[in-house]
């Protein structure tokens, strides 16, 4: 039995492991249809995998909900969230309804005070992770105030009540004085020791509003964004862009709106567009971003643009399109012969593009930087998702990227640049309340500990 549930998939994991790793530093031909046959086959073991990981969360939280475990109200509300997330994910046939489920799993570490591990993006964008970092600012102040008090006085507040809870700190001869110094105290101690709940439905009304109502904030354009947006500026009408949509739909509310808006910029100035992605779960949005924008200014497939589809191979694959594009890429998406494209006429291999902007959920910006711009010298310019924002500052600094665009705000700023207003800056707006309310929530907690303090030392 270990056999079959051990040592041969162990056996089948160092095999592919090591094909694979050799396969990452042998250029070949051979190598590359290894590369394209395994992709496919992760591509139909995940689609399986989705749905067994599908049913061991739902086993496991309805075994939490059955037996009525500690904690086992937010179980119900997994199978509240899944049964939302799939529902719209059917209405706007999403091909990624199953990305949520982490989310889920994370707002409910974060519910149990436990900070959440996993980065992502929309559950730092949710404020799963800043609602417990709320939380415990709003409650640390009650803990020091216990650890600060004298066990003699705590036995009698304890025993007084909540309306004498300060009775044993004041003068005993001025009763009316003790009477206010008390209920400030009460008081202060029960704003510290706030019901969460009441914090998570002050954000969920704040974030139902904004979403109703219809106001603007002001966008101004950060630096890096500007950068972009003046490099395509400056670039004359014919010249080509390449544009790398490296992202799935996990990504998909921070990337397609900057896809969107870039591409506004490219059509807007006659560009050449180009588009290919690294990603197997890309192709369906990149597409979609290209004709949809396309078709507003009557531009032509093969003509003004081209959508070159996916290919595996990460860094081999860039080293291939710097040498030949043709080779690399032979036919389209749409599967024509990519030599007989007018667009790609006077495109032989990297060297030939004018600027090429990546849009990455992962670590292909670093990619196109090592095996691409330093060795084929072409202008690169990035977006990425908010928490990989710090981590590209470095290329930023050095020059070896043009500009970046940020997250969902760097994407809200380039529509406001090209007047294009659209998801990403009506996105920004319960982004922006939120990150306000809570702003103010650590600032109340943190007056609230000090008012405790002076209280107790009064």
């Amino acid at each position: 039995m270990n056999l079959l549930k051990r040592t041969i998939p162990l056996i089948i994991a160092f095999v592919m492991g090591v094909l694979m790793a050799i396969q990452y530093y042998v250029p070949h031909k051979l190598s590359q249809n290894l590369l394209e046959v395994v992709t496919r086959w992760d591509r139909i073991i995940a689609g399986f995998a989705v749905f067994i990981g599908a049913y061991s969360l739902f086993h496991l939280h309805w075994a939490r909900i059955r037996r009525k475990v500690e904690g086992w109200g937010y179980s119900v509300f997994v199978f509240f969230g899944a049964a939302i997330t799939i529902t719209f994910g059917l209405l706007i046939f999403h091909s990624g309804i199953f990305y949520c489920f982490c989310c889920i799993q994370n707002l409910s570490c974060a519910y149990k005070r436990v900070c959440c591990a996993a980065h992502c993006s929309n559950c730092c964008y949710a404020g799963a992770c800043s609602h417990r970092k709320l939380y415990f600012s709003l409650h640390t102040g009650s803990r020091r105030l216990d650890h600060g008090s004298s066990k003699p006085c705590r036995k009698k507040r304890y025993s007084a009540g909540g309306k004498l809870w300060g009775y044993c700190y004041f003068n005993k001869d001025n009763f009316w004085h003790r009477a206010v110094l008390s209920w400030r105290r009460g008081l202060v101690e029960r704003l510290l020791h706030i019901d969460r709940r009441i914090i998570f439905a002050i954000i969920t009304v704040a974030v139902i509003v904004s979403l109703i109502l219809r106001f603007e904030l002001p966008i101004p354009a950060s630096i890096p964004v500007q950068g972009v947006y003046n490099k395509v500026e400056s670039l004359p009408e014919g010249s080509h862009v390449l544009i790398s949509f490296d992202y799935d739909p996990s990504s998909k509310e921070e990337l397609q709106p900057m896809a969107i808006a870039f591409l506004h910029h490219c059509f807007q100035r006659n560009l050449k567009v180009i588009g290919m992605t690294h990603y197997p779960g890309s192709p369906g949005l990149a597409e979609r971003a290209i004709v949809s924008v396309a078709e507003q200014y009557q531009k032509v497939n093969g003509k003004d643009y081209v959508f070159l589809g996916f290919k595996p191979g990460s860094a081999s694959l860039i080293i291939n399109m710097g040498e030949n594009l043709y080779s690399a890429f032979p036919k389209d998406y749409y599967g024509n012969d990519t030599s007989t494209l007018p667009i790609l006429q006077e495109v032989e291999s990297l060297r030939d593009i004018e600027l090429l902007f990546d849009l990455a959920a992962g670590t292909t910006i670093e990619l196109w930087i090592v095996y691409g711009k330093e060795k084929y010298k072409f202008e690169l310019g990035a977006g990425c998702t908010a928490v990989m924002g710090p981590d590209m500052y470095p290329f930023l600094q050095s020059k070896q990227l043009v500009g970046l665009l940020g997250g969902l705000k760097g994407a809200a700023e380039y529509e406001a640049l090209v007047g294009k207003e659209a998801n990403a800056v009506s996105g920004m707006r319960p982004q922006s309340v939120v990150h306000v309310i809570i702003i103010l929530f650590v600032i109340f907690g943190n007056v609230i500990y000090f008012a405790s303090g002076k209280a107790r030392h009064a």
